[in-house]
């Protein structure tokens, strides 16, 4: 599995070197995220994550921190139900949106919910049983 994000500088372009260099193609799980507002803006991040990586399907497209996940999840759903990308899934790192993700989770059909160990720290036992039940579920 390879995580990648727009954000991380040429991470994204210099996985997609790396991986077509490969013949046949390196079977990789790509994985990589969304992180602007706006529907267009969104859609040309997503577009220049798949040409940098090389790739016509990314494997796990996630929205991250959640940021303006009601207009990017009708596009995400759009491009798995034609195969651009397999899994959904959002992200987070702080503890103070735990009640937000939460609701996400189930509220809709997401694939992955990724966080960092911190944020799992950070919340209350009975809270993170919560979230991974919430997750789990789905």
């Amino acid at each position: 599995m390879i995580d990648s994000s727009p954000m991380y500088g040429r991470a994204e372009a210099n996985t997609g070197e790396l991986l077509s260099i490969h013949e046949p193609r390196s079977p990789a799980f790509l994985a990589t995220k969304v992180w602007t507002r706006g529907r267009e803006e969104g859609i040309a991040q997503m577009e220049q994550s798949f040409k940098l990586l090389q790739t016509d399907r990314i494997d796990l497209m996630q929205i991250h921190n959640l940021l303006d996940w009601q207009i990017h999840l009708p596009t995400l759903r759009h491009w798995k139900e034609q195969g651009r990308i397999r899994y959904i899934g959002i992200t987070h790192y702080t503890a103070s949106a735990y009640e937000e993700v939460e609701a996400l989770l189930k509220a809709e059909p997401l694939d992955s919910c990724k966080s960092t160990m911190r944020w799992m720290i950070a919340v209350s036992r009975n809270a993170s049983c919560r979230c991974a039940v919430s997750a789990a579920w789905r």
